[in-house]
């Protein structure tokens, strides 16, 4: 017969009693696991006593479409979720608590945002895998300039420029922010308010608007202009104009004239070399060669010019 004896595992031969081995008194394991989608790990069993004779350790998973567990104790990450790990050897059962979670192994985010003060914008943050639980966090480095909330929106709060931090486990990625005034808005200064010509310009509030509004649509222009803004330099746009001093154009339009192949408005546009210019602090930093709109305005030239 078998009997135990205190912590002795015993077999028994008529009056005889032999020692063969020492019972089991307890099992530890690790209170749980956490694995990433599609990995692998083994459940560590410890037995006390090290030389105990029960020695048969099994395995199974409470449930094997989250993490299943082969008789060697290989436990595999199948899907996001939680399960139980059981370990038993001999009477006694052990429970490991496995968690499986899909970690993020890419981030792709917006490079660079530009905003006008009080404009707000969604950050769109992409992580591969989709199935990821990693939680994507966000910062601003300036909230002075710009905040961002738990969900990645941006609410810009004054002109500069700052980065928004997006993490994801262990990976960081950031985005630049421009904050740009409101509206960018240039004052409009005609000749006559800049220097003593002899030729003027009367400009309307529409024309002006138009201008202000075609620095955006140039792209040299307004990266220029941007970088004015965010130094504190103030923008003027002026509409110059001058004289031709082509000569071949100038004889060109007189042949013109004489032959009555154009009519007046024609003839002065040809005589005029006219140009929109933008500067930052009386310094020009470019030229609008197109406009968002056709724009008017009055030139007055003196009657001496005129007969000239």
């Amino acid at each position: 017969m078998i009997d135990f004896l205190e912590d002795e595992y015993t077999e028994v031969f008529e009056d005889n009693m032999y020692v063969i081995g020492k019972k089991l008194n307890d099992i530890t394991v690790q209170d749980s696991m956490l694995l990433n989608l599609g990995d692998e790990e083994y459940v560590g069993v410890c037995l006390d006593p090290e030389d105990t004779i029960e020695t048969e350790v099994t395995y199974s998973s409470e449930d094997d479409t989250v993490a299943s567990v082969d008789e060697n104790g290989k436990v595999t990450a199948k899907k996001v979720g939680q399960t139980r790990i059981i370990v038993r050897v001999g009477e006694i059962t052990k429970e490991v608590i496995t968690v499986v979670v899909s970690k993020a192994t890419g981030l792709t985010v917006d490079g660079k945002i530009e905003l006008n003060v009080t404009d707000s914008y969604s950050l769109k943050a992409v992580v591969t895998p989709s199935s990821s639980t990693d939680k994507v966090t966000y910062e601003s480095e300036d909230e002075t300039i710009a905040t961002v909330d738990e969900k990645g929106k941006i609410v810009a709060k004054k002109v500069g420029k700052t980065k928004i931090n997006v993490t994801i486990g262990d990976i960081e990625k950031t985005v630049i922010v421009t904050v740009l005034p409101e509206e960018i808005v240039t004052e409009v200064i005609t000749p006559e308010e800049i220097v003593s010509d002899v030729i003027t310009a009367e400009i309307s509030n529409e024309v002006a608007e138009v201008l202000s509004s075609s620095i955006e649509t140039n792209e040299e222009v307004y990266e220029k202009v941007k970088e004015e803004i965010l130094k504190g330099n103030s923008i003027t746009t002026v509409i110059d104009i001058a004289i031709v001093e082509d000569e071949k154009q100038l004889e060109e339009v007189t042949k013109q004239i004489e032959e009555q192949l154009v009519n007046e408005k024609v003839v002065i546009s040809n005589l005029l070399d006219i140009n929109v210019l933008v500067k930052s602090n009386g310094e020009n930093i470019g030229k609008l060669t197109e406009l968002t709109n056709e724009i008017e305005f009055t030139i007055k030239i003196p009657n001496d010019l005129k007969k000239a």
